[in-house]
């Protein structure tokens, strides 16, 4: 599969298939102190890890002078888009937030017609995403109702949360057992029966429909252990729907 970017609006570009990708590295953050009047030392880290960078390097040929212009302003405008999706395989890819240190070298003979062309992707979030969705859906006809949720991945998983009232629902209370009774609390006596809350546990945001609630939230944004999750949830009868995309490095 050659290597395609997406944007915002699902716009494609194809690289050319001499194209390639010269690594996936990516650097864990360390922080060591030194202590006094011992050896070794301290890691004050937070040990996760560092945005990643991803190096692409091809050739661009052109049979005349202008087409080699056109083919190579083309590539210069998807270099200086921003928020890209890049793929290398299928179902996989991993967000660009932008591209930089764009190298253009021509090759002996080659002005204006041939060119080696070598670029950055910066990529804030180093973790790579499978394109289809996990979800896992539970009807709530009890309170408290406890079931397990199941993330296949290696990873951690912070997911998206949407809650689908089936009568009002002022007090909410969803933990997740097995992260150590991680749990958040929603009050809001405006929350009510049809109201669908939506909790991004990723980016932190918590909605009412379409009204920013998160003054109604306290507690923590929850997230998914690899392996066996065993969610509690209590409040009024609805529906919970938990969502993510399973991730790697």
């Amino acid at each position: 599969m050659s290597i395609i970017l997406i944007d915002t609006l699902a716009a494609t570009k194809t690289l050319d298939a001499n194209f390639t990708i010269k690594g996936f590295s990516f650097k864990k953050r360390s922080s060591m102190l030194t202590l006094a009047y011992r050896d070794g030392g301290r890691n004050v880290s937070d040990n996760k890890i560092d945005p990643r960078v991803i190096t692409i390097e091809g050739v661009i040929r052109g049979a005349s002078t202008a087409a080699y212009e056109t083919a190579i302003q083309d590539y210069f405008v998807w270099l200086n888009k921003i928020d890209l999706k890049l793929y290398w395989t299928a179902g996989k890819y991993i967000n660009v937030r932008e591209i930089t240190d764009v190298e253009q070298t021509f090759v002996d003979g080659g002005f204006l017609r041939l060119t080696r062309l070598k670029f950055n992707c910066q990529c804030e979030d180093p973790f790579i995403y499978y394109d289809a969705l996990t979800s896992d859906m539970k009807v709530i006809a009890a309170s408290p109702t406890t079931w397990v949720i199941n993330n296949a991945g290696l990873y951690e998983e912070f997911p998206i949360i949407e809650i689908t009232n089936a009568a009002n629902n002022p007090n909410v209370e969803v933990e997740n057992i097995t992260d150590n009774v991680r749990l958040f609390d929603y009050d809001d006596a405006a929350f009510l029966n049809g109201n669908v809350l939506t909790v991004d546990n990723l980016e932190g945001t918590v909605e009412n429909g379409s009204t920013n609630t998160i003054d109604k939230f306290t507690g923590s944004f929850l997230r998914l252990l690899p392996g066996n999750n065993t969610i509690k949830y209590t409040g009024a009868n609805a529906t919970l729907i938990t969502k993510w995309y399973k991730k790697e490095l």
